[in-house]
């Protein structure tokens, strides 16, 4: 089955939050909530990096912390998500 790549993003905040946050909540999770914490923020990044086929700089590595950001992120690396 072919999926989109926001269906590929959210999937990846599904695994990782393990359905305790809403898909519909999304949206709202930052860095500090839900148990978003560094260890969290690096499982996302290398999440990010392996179903994207990307290598996010550690700069930008520095500046992610929310999932609105996490879709600007990945359009910066070319990747399109229909939000």
């Amino acid at each position: 089955m072919f999926m989109t790549n926001l269906e590929i993003y959210n999937q990846i905040f599904k695994e990782l939050f393990e359905d305790e946050v809403p898909e519909t909540e999304y949206k709202e999770l930052s860095y500090g909530n839900a148990g978003w914490d560094s260890v969290m923020n690096m499982d996302i990044l290398e999440m990010l990096e392996q179903e994207f086929n990307i290598s996010i700089d550690t700069e930008d590595k520095m500046k992610f912390d929310s999932y609105q950001n996490g879709i600007e992120l990945l359009q910066k690396y070319g990747i399109h998500v229909e939000s």
